[in-house]
Parts: C-alpha cells; sequence; structure tokens
C-alpha cells in the first residue's frame, strides 16, 4: 500500500489529492505485468483504465509510425485523457522491458470522483487544458 501511495502522488494529475484520496486510489489499484514487446492497449480501443508504472519502460505509438511519440518510465502514468473524456484511445502502448503496472478501472475511478467533488473539479480542469 505504501508503495501504491507513493507512485500515485508523484504524478502531477494526483498533486493536490487529499492524503485520503491517495490511500483510496492506492486500495482501488491492480498489478499488471507486461513482458517486452506486449501491447498494453492500441489506438482506437476503448479505454477502461488508466495506468501507472511501478517499473519498466514503455513506449506510446501515434498511427503507423515506428517512432515512439513518448518513452515512459517508473513513476509515470498514462491513459487517463481517454479515460476521463471517455473517448477511443488516441495512441498504442507497448511494453519496451518487463514492466510492473498497476492499473485502474473506469468504474473505480468515477466512485473516487463522486466521493471526492473538489479533486472531479480539478482533474475536470486539467482534462480541459490538455485537450486544447
Amino acid at each position: 500500500l505504501a508503495l501504491k501511495k507513493e507512485l500515485i502522488s508523484k504524478v502531477p494529475f494526483f498533486a493536490h489529492a487529499s492524503s485520503n484520496l491517495i490511500h483510496e486510489l492506492s486500495k482501488k489499484l491492480k498489478p499488471i505485468i507486461y513482458l517486452p514487446n506486449d501491447i498494453i492497449f492500441s489506438e482506437g480501443d476503448i479505454s477502461k483504465e488508466m495506468f501507472f508504472i511501478g517499473r519498466g519502460t514503455l513506449a506510446i505509438y501515434k498511427g503507423d509510425d515506428e517512432n515512439p511519440i513518448a518513452i515512459l518510465q517508473d513513476g509515470n502514468c498514462f491513459g487517463e485523457l481517454s479515460l476521463i473524456h471517455a473517448k477511443p484511445r488516441n495512441a498504442t502502448a507497448k511494453a519496451l522491458h518487463y514492466c510492473d503496472l498497476y492499473s485502474l478501472n473506469k468504474e473505480d475511478f468515477e466512485e473516487i470522483l463522486t466521493e471526492y467533488p473538489k479533486f472531479a473539479q480539478h482533474i475536470q480542469s486539467i482534462a480541459e487544458m490538455r485537450k486544447h
């Protein structure tokens, strides 16, 4: 639980979250392991969860381009925008090495937002800024 709390608190999205909210989130994270070259999700997939990287390296690709638009590592989170906006994934995520990830599914995320309305407003404002 302490490892999950530390991971969540590093994510800028959750920088202003209360310790209670971080505690609730950490209880809902589910560990998942991906092997090198595993596709975590593909562009166009329906978004069902966001991810936190506990350990590992992955690449984000757009379209058919073989060059990644981003390389993510320990402590990063990804997949949150399509979860918030309820839109299909706009990129593909692929494990480059062994990856220990934690997933937060849409239902648990929405439950947290319902329980913490101030945080929900914060997330919505960030999402709107990043949308443009």
